[in-house]
């Protein structure tokens, strides 16, 4: 299966070629509803986005997954794209999105409980291989919050544990794992959101640890996982008061340019949460948070659910990058 640059159908990658909304288009990566490619091909031809991701509801077997992601890069191929970006949330134990027909692979905590990172790069290798097989090329995966906070809703068995060295340790060997299946894999979710009371899906959680524990606990995995080459990571809806008292970092400069970007050397894709979350969008607004994202040094604004938000989110963007309000090299 061909579902990359290798296509010749797909246009040079060469982004100097692209228009205007082509290059706003690929900064959203949209999910859509059902197994139906057409629930998500007027997002690919008609606002161009640089990306899929897929959940439990988009989803069958490994081959009727496949068959899918072989349409919507089809669909990008015909509409003049490039190759789109197909993303899953396969984490392992309770978070996978692809499953029917499949093992179940052990979950980060099981893995951490192990303390093995050879198992646990043979765990990311497998299930790297398992999505590619599926035409999925980005996992949202691994896990690298600390969870030290047992009151933490969101998170728990989602993290290798409460130790920050064997997050470290776990973290850097699944990103290596992924790495060897040909899975890019999405670190997440920056600086952490291990130690927060706060479901980023129902409110803005606020972290008042000073920088010292920050960099001690937090961001000991990031900092190792960006050493080892990790790819891509994704922001946390979370203000983090030691270093934007009035922002979550998915929308502060303070963080993704200043702290991850200057401070911490990373080279790579930097892509959103679910901006639908209710810590942007109650607070923020979907669309405008996507302005105020790519702003702060957010590469890829993540809209999961809603084609209105999304097309709303497109048409934000593209006049502010019109505007000048966003420069067009962002």
């Amino acid at each position: 299966m061909v579902t990359n640059s290798q296509d010749p159908r797909f246009r040079k990658l060469d982004t100097g070629d692209l228009s205007l909304e082509e290059k706003v288009g690929q900064v959203l990566m949209v999910g859509f509803s059902g197994k139906d490619p057409e629930g998500a091909a007027a997002a690919i031809r008609d606002l161009k986005v640089g990306g899929i991701i897929y959940f439990a509801r988009n989803t069958g077997s490994v081959a009727e997954t496949a068959a899918l992601s072989q349409t919507l890069q089809d669909t990008a191929a015909s509409s003049g794209n490039l190759p789109l970006l197909i993303s899953v949330d396969q984490e392992g134990g309770p978070v996978v999105r692809l499953d029917k027909g499949l093992p179940l692979m052990p979950g980060p905590m099981s893995l951490g409980a192990t303390g093995d990172p050879d198992l646990a790069f043979k765990v990311a290798r497998a299930v790297g291989t398992q999505i590619r097989a599926a035409g999925i090329n980005v996992n949202l995966a691994p896990v690298l919050d600390v969870n030290d906070n047992p009151d933490n809703p969101v998170i728990g068995v989602r993290s290798f544990g409460s130790d920050p060295a064997l997050v470290e340790t776990l973290g850097t060997a699944s990103v290596q794992g992924f790495l060897s299946a040909g899975a890019l894999p999405v670190g997440k979710h920056f600086p952490g959101h291990g130690n927060t009371s706060v479901d980023s899906h129902l409110d803005l959680p606020v972290l008042p640890h000073p920088l010292e524990r920050l960099s001690e606990v937090e961001l000991r995995p990031f900092k190792a996982a960006i050493r080892k080459g990790l790819p891509a990571i994704m922001t946390a809806h979370i203000i983090f008061k030691a270093i934007d008292p009035d922002l979550p970092a998915t929308l502060s400069a303070p963080v993704l340019e200043g702290l991850l970007r200057r401070d911490l050397g990373f080279q790579g894709l930097i892509m959103t949460d679910c901006m639908e979350m209710n810590a942007i969008s109650k607070y923020f607004g979907t669309a405008r948070g996507a302005v105020m994202a790519l702003k702060a040094g957010a590469d890829m604004v993540l809209i999961s659910h809603t084609p209105e938000l999304q097309r709303q989110a497109y048409e934000t963007i593209l006049e502010a990058v019109r505007s000048g309000e966003v420069p067009l090299a962002r």
